[in-house]
Protein backbone atom coordinates (compact mmCIF):
# COMPACT_ATOMS: atom_id res chain seq x y z
CA UNK A 1 0.00 0.00 0.00
CA UNK A 2 3.06 2.60 0.17
CA UNK A 3 3.64 1.78 -3.30
CA UNK A 4 2.75 4.54 -5.85
CA UNK A 5 -0.57 3.92 -6.99
CA UNK A 6 0.25 6.29 -10.25
CA UNK A 7 3.24 3.99 -11.10
CA UNK A 8 1.32 1.30 -11.16
CA UNK A 9 -1.70 2.61 -13.09
CA UNK A 10 0.71 3.16 -15.60
CA UNK A 11 1.94 0.02 -15.41
CA UNK A 12 -0.73 -1.89 -16.14
CA UNK A 13 -2.06 0.19 -18.89
CA UNK A 14 1.53 -0.70 -20.87
CA UNK A 15 1.12 -4.38 -19.88
CA UNK A 16 0.34 -5.76 -23.21
CA UNK A 17 -0.56 -9.12 -21.13
CA UNK A 18 -2.34 -6.75 -18.60
CA UNK A 19 -6.21 -7.82 -19.82
CA UNK A 20 -5.34 -11.31 -19.85
CA UNK A 21 -4.03 -11.12 -15.99
CA UNK A 22 -7.30 -8.60 -14.91
CA UNK A 23 -9.13 -11.20 -16.50
CA UNK A 24 -7.72 -14.51 -14.69
CA UNK A 25 -8.18 -12.78 -11.48
CA UNK A 26 -12.23 -12.70 -12.03
CA UNK A 27 -11.99 -15.86 -13.01
CA UNK A 28 -10.15 -17.10 -10.05
CA UNK A 29 -12.65 -14.49 -7.77
CA UNK A 30 -15.67 -15.95 -9.29
CA UNK A 31 -14.47 -20.09 -8.62
CA UNK A 32 -14.02 -18.82 -5.26
CA UNK A 33 -17.12 -17.59 -5.04
CA UNK A 34 -18.73 -20.56 -6.48
CA UNK A 35 -16.88 -22.82 -4.14
CA UNK A 36 -18.21 -21.40 -0.87
CA UNK A 37 -21.53 -20.49 -2.05
CA UNK A 38 -22.01 -24.52 -2.74
CA UNK A 39 -20.53 -25.44 -0.01
CA UNK A 40 -17.75 -27.47 -1.58
CA UNK A 41 -15.30 -27.60 1.86
CA UNK A 42 -13.20 -30.50 -0.81
CA UNK A 43 -13.03 -28.06 -3.91
CA UNK A 44 -12.32 -25.04 -1.81
CA UNK A 45 -9.07 -26.85 0.42
CA UNK A 46 -8.16 -28.41 -3.18
CA UNK A 47 -8.00 -24.87 -5.25
CA UNK A 48 -5.64 -23.83 -2.41
CA UNK A 49 -3.63 -26.88 -2.45
CA UNK A 50 -3.35 -25.89 -5.83
CA UNK A 51 -2.58 -22.90 -5.31
CA UNK A 52 -0.12 -23.10 -2.70
CA UNK A 53 2.43 -26.03 -4.90
CA UNK A 54 2.35 -23.10 -8.08
CA UNK A 55 3.39 -20.65 -5.49
CA UNK A 56 5.78 -23.66 -3.91
CA UNK A 57 7.31 -23.96 -7.60
CA UNK A 58 7.99 -20.41 -8.58
CA UNK A 59 9.80 -19.68 -5.31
Amino acid sequence: MRDNPHLYFEIQTLNAFGGQALDALVDASKEVRRLVAAGDEAGFVELMETGRRYMARRG
